[in-house]
């Protein structure tokens, strides 16, 4: 072949002849071999180092998200609230007390008894706690800035008189 066709020739190897180039030969070969794992080897460790890296980054910054909608959530939920949202609040539970305590009145004059629960009359029972015995009822409803109470022997208009200082039915107690 000439070099004009463009295909080198591969080297041509020496096959040692005595015994000590034999062993010196194979002594270079396992090294280069052994060298060769090592650099697999440490190519393979430098890869699972930077892959346990990128999972430290991952978890600190979930950790960091995490700590910031923490904190940003107590800095929202422990802001006070404004007066004009207690008060449409409290005028709102004041308004629901009186519709159910209305409701109980009208059920005790239909049937003459108080239902034993405020689902007898169809009113979900979980924003409000009820009561009754032989003397009448409590109900009581709690809300953003506080709970209202109500007991039977009260006057219900005063449910709304008392809200803003009697604005609401016209008068107070």
């Amino acid at each position: 072949m000439s070099e004009a066709s463009g295909a080198e020739r591969p080297p041509v190897v020496r096959m040692p002849t005595e015994r000590g180039e034999l062993d010196t030969t194979i002594t270079t070969v396992v090294n280069q071999v052994e060298e060769q794992e090592w650099e697999r080897g440490s190519l393979a460790e430098r890869r699972a180092a930077m892959r346990d890296k990128r999972r430290a980054r991952l978890l600190a910054a979930s950790l960091f998200a995490l700590i910031g909608v923490a904190a940003w959530n107590v800095h929202v939920w422990n802001r006070p609230i404004p007066d004009d949202v207690l008060e449409a609040d409290d005028l709102q539970l004041r308004l629901q007390l009186a519709v159910v305590a209305d409701e109980i009145d009208e059920f005790q004059s239909r049937r003459g008894r108080l239902p034993e629960s405020l689902a007898e009359l169809g009113v979900a029972g979980g924003m409000f706690r009820y009561t009754a015995d032989a003397d009448g009822y409590y109900l009581a409803i709690r809300g953003t800035g506080g709970t209202v109470e109500y007991v039977s022997e009260d006057d219900p208009g005063a449910l709304l008189a008392e809200w803003n200082g009697g604005v609401g039915t016209g008068g107070g107690r």
